[in-house]
């Protein structure tokens, strides 16, 4: 099991990838990059000889400035295969609705993380994710209220080892300009593609975490790609559905 320090080193970790990178998110949280840096990395204190961690009251005020409910850093993040008690609602079902509740709608969609997958315009509902608000609290971060987090379904290889295939992923479809570096889900030339936005220099550029496919300046295709959406750094893999 995880010690709490292990557990908000992990959840720093998201809203380090979240701010786009240590230098955004020091700036965000009003900290030195050097502090940051040595959060991340666990160096050990040479007054103490302990590892450099994060005090209670900094982790609160992180939570207040990144609008993260309180406590969020100290929940653990599911290992893989890892699930909460969810229920999955076929698209045929009713579901009454539940103030108590979170729901999550999985898109008959598939973001292809290689060349690319056509999907339609209008792509149905094939089935709701339903959990408590605390359990999507502990493992998005959000409980959806505005319904903005869809999910869809990672297709092959490109974003391996981030990203396999078979993953589900939470995209906050409110996302649809730039937001930092980050992973995000963009159509591109009428196909789903997920895909990583990064600035190189002063070039945005879209690139793949396998390094066998090429990444490309966004400025050489700019009429035929767009944003559609952010992914949250979290995974659920190869779930049985």
């Amino acid at each position: 099991m995880k010690t709490n320090d292990e557990i908000r080193l992990d959840r720093l970790r998201i809203l380090v990838d979240e701010a786009g990178g240590i230098n955004e998110f020091a700036n965000q949280i009003g900290k030195q990059y050097a502090q940051v840096s040595q959060w991340l990395n666990q160096s050990v204190d040479p007054k103490t000889g302990r590892k450099r961690s994060m005090s209670d009251d900094t982790v609160r005020n992180i939570e207040t400035i990144c609008k993260k409910p309180r406590g969020w850093m100290d929940q653990p993040i599911p290992e893989e295969g890892e699930l909460a008690e969810v229920v999955y609602i076929s698209s045929g079902e009713r579901m009454g609705a539940d103030k108590d509740s979170a729901s999550f709608k999985m898109l008959d969609v598939k973001a292809d993380c290689g060349d690319g997958a056509t999907n339609s315009d209008y792509p149905e509902t094939i089935k709701t994710l339903v959990m408590s608000l605390e359990e999507a609290h502990r493992l998005i971060g959000s409980t959806n209220k505005n319904g903005h987090i869809k999910i869809i379904i990672a297709n092959k290889d490109s974003m391996i080892p981030t990203i396999q295939q078979g993953d589900l992923l939470f995209i906050d479809t409110s996302v649809k300009e730039y937001a930092g570096e980050a992973v995000y889900i963009l159509l591109h030339g009428g196909e789903v593609v997920c895909k990583r936005l990064s600035l190189v220099g002063k070039t945005l550029t879209v690139s793949s975490d396998n390094t066998a496919y090429p990444s490309w300046p966004w400025d050489e295709r700019t009429e035929q790609t767009r944003i559609i959406g952010k992914v949250i750094p979290v995974l659920w893999r190869k779930i049985d559905l």
